[in-house]
C-alpha cells in the first residue's frame, strides 16, 4: 500500500479572502506530519480542500501522482483518503460494531441511502474485529456507541476511518476535549496505527506537547501562508514560528 500525498501551490479563496495561499508539502507513507498555526490560519480549510469539500482556487492535490483536487469527497475517500473530525460522529441507535460496519460499507455503497442500509453486508476494508482490537474497543463491541464516554467516542471515530482501509489519514484535532491520560492513549494509538498499517498521517492539533512528541515533521501556517516546515526541534526553535505562533514565553519556545 502506497499513499504519497503531494500538495503543490495550493490556494483557496473565499471572495476576496485568501484562506490558503501557495501551500506546498509532500507527505510520505508512514510519516506523521503535523500542521499547526493560530486560529484562522487555514488548517481546516487545508483539510477540506484535500478531502474535496472545497475545490482549490489554485494549485493541485495528488495521491500517488494522480490529481484528486477536482474530485468529489466520496471519490477521494474511496481512493484511500481517510479523515477524522474534531467532533464525535457516531451513529445513533447502533452498537460500536455496527458503527464500524456502517463506516466500512461506505467503500462499496453507491449512494448515501445504500451506504446506510448496507452495513450488514460484506464490504472491502480492514476487518472490523481487527480494528476493534487495534483501537482497544473490542470489549465494548456490543455497547451502544452513543453511550460511550466522550474519549471513547473520539477513539471510535478513528476506528471509523481505519476500517475504510485508508492509504493516508487526515486527523483533525484528535486530542480536542480529552484529559491528560486520554491524550496519552490517543497519542499511542496514532503511533501504533502508523507502525502497524504504514500509512501517512496528516495531523492538525493545538496540543503542542502532543505534536512535538508524535510528529516526524511539523508544518506551520499563518493567515493561510507557509511559515516553516521541519523536525519538531527545528520548528520549536524557529524564530519565525515563535513570532507567528508559539510566542517568546511559550513553554516550547
Amino acid at each position: 500500500m502506497t499513499g504519497t500525498l503531494e500538495i503543490r501551490g495550493l490556494g483557496r479563496n473565499f471572495g476576496g479572502l485568501k484562506a490558503l495561499e501557495d501551500i506546498s508539502v509532500t507527505l510520505a507513507p508512514g510519516e506523521i506530519l503535523g500542521v499547526i498555526g493560530p486560529n484562522g490560519a487555514g488548517k481546516t480549510t487545508l483539510f477540506n480542500t484535500i478531502s474535496g469539500v472545497f475545490r482549490p482556487s489554485a494549485g493541485t492535490v495528488s495521491l500517488d501522482g494522480r490529481i484528486i483536487s477536482r474530485m468529489r469527497p466520496d471519490q477521494i475517500a474511496r481512493l484511500g483518503v481517510g479523515r477524522t473530525f474534531q467532533s464525535t460522529t457516531v451513529f445513533p441507535e447502533t452498537t460500536v460494531r455496527e458503527t464500524l460496519e456502517r463506516a466500512r460499507s461506505f467503500l462499496t455503497a453507491h449512494s448515501p441511502m445504500a451506504w446506510l442500509g448496507s452495513f450488514g453486508q460484506r464490504a472491502a476494508g480492514h476487518s472490523v474485529d481487527r480494528v476493534l482490537k487495534r483501537i482497544g474497543l473490542d470489549g465494548m463491541a456490543d455497547s451502544e456507541a452513543i453511550s460511550l464516554a466522550y474519549g471513547f467516542q473520539k477513539i471510535l471515530g478513528i476506528g471509523m476511518a481505519l476500517v475504510q482501509r485508508p492509504r493516508l489519514l487526515l486527523m483533525d484535532e484528535p486530542a480536542a476535549g480529552l484529559n491528560s491520560s486520554e491524550k496519552i492513549e490517543v497519542t499511542n494509538l496514532i503511533r501504533g496505527i502508523r507502525d502497524e498499517y504504514g500509512i501517512g498521517i496528516l495531523l492538525v492539533e493545538h496540543d503542542m506537547k502532543m505534536v512535538m512528541g508524535l510528529c516526524d515533521r511539523v508544518q506551520v501556517i499563518s493567515y493561510g501562508r507557509h511559515v516553516a516546515i521541519g523536525t519538531p526541534e527545528e520548528v520549536r526553535t524557529n524564530s519565525d514560528v515563535i513570532d507567528a505562533y508559539l510566542g517568546k514565553d511559550h513553554e516550547l519556545a
